[in-house]
């Protein structure tokens, strides 16, 4: 019993999306649930956001870590909003940051919530297709623009792939940003000796990633992405033409210190 009870302790006492809104609400930032049809997909977006020309988009990672090598979390939503707090401390006037499927979504936002969906269907067909329906949903509740509205896609850890599928996808990218992503998860999977994401599309796979302008963040200490595992297929882009620029933090693991230093190393960057 004690251990039923230790175990449980988390999912009673702790819910993270408490955490996210509490961010919100210092930021003034406004919580959205999005329709992706197959997922509703929870979302934040900063006050200014309608009057934006170009949309810098915050993709979050996998999510909550496992429970043992063969055992999935209950629950994908990470216990700490990184990737939140890597779009709170972007100071571009229009900032939305989309959650995974059933992150950060509870009772009937749960549906079809089904835990291959944060293990071998992660980056399924019809995840992408969510995610992109919430973005085309998202910008049409704004105010009509001047000129059409561009992105840039950013993401964190396996959100990167998804970020880097919906570029490949979408016309409206003007530039695609990840961090610590795997990029070709086949590799990804192989490095690690485990069972492959044999449901997942793979941005390795999408020539149309080349005509994308992209900014790979690598950490020189990250063990679960490790840059040895990415470079090859960023050197398969840049031999093919695209405009790729990588960017290898020496001292950054898979977690730090990217939220700390994020303002920072944005304003090294040329982006829209």
């Amino acid at each position: 019993m004690l251990l039923a009870i230790v175990g449980c302790t988390p999912y009673l006492l702790f819910d993270p999306l408490d955490t996210a809104r509490d961010l919100a609400a210092k930021s003034g930032w406004r919580e959205a649930r999005l329709d992706g049809s197959y997922f509703t997909l929870a979302a934040f977006h900063s006050p200014s956001v309608a009057q934006a020309d170009t949309i810098h988009i915050y993709i979050e990672g996998d999510g909550r870590g496992w429970r043992g090598r063969t055992v999935p979390p209950r629950d994908p939503t990470p216990l700490d909003p990184l990737v939140f707090r890597l779009a709170l401390a972007d100071p571009a006037p229009g900032v939305l940051y989309l959650a995974r499927p059933c992150q950060f979504v509870r009772g009937n936002e749960l549906k079809n919530c089904d835990p291959a969906y944060w293990m071998s269907y992660r980056f399924a067909p019809e995840v992408i297709a969510a995610s992109d329906k919430a973005i085309d949903g998202f910008l049409a509740s704004l105010p009509p623009a001047k000129a059409p509205r561009r992105l840039v896609l950013f993401g964190y850890s396996g959100g990167g792939d998804v970020a880097a599928l919906l570029a490949a996808r979408r016309q409206d990218v003007a530039a695609l940003v990840t961090i610590v992503s795997p990029l070709d998860h086949a590799a990804w999977t192989k490095w690690h000796a485990v069972d492959p994401l044999s449901a997942s599309l793979n941005p390795a796979d999408f020539p149309e990633l080349r005509r994308i302008p992209q900014v790979h963040f690598l950490g020189g200490r990250d063990e679960v992405v490790p840059p040895a595992v990415v470079r090859p297929f960023l050197a398969r882009q840049v031999a093919e033409g695209a405009n790729v620029q990588t960017i290898e933090m020496p001292a950054h693991d898979h977690e730090c210190c990217w939220a700390t230093n994020w303002k920072a190393l944005l304003g090294q960057l040329t982006l829209p």
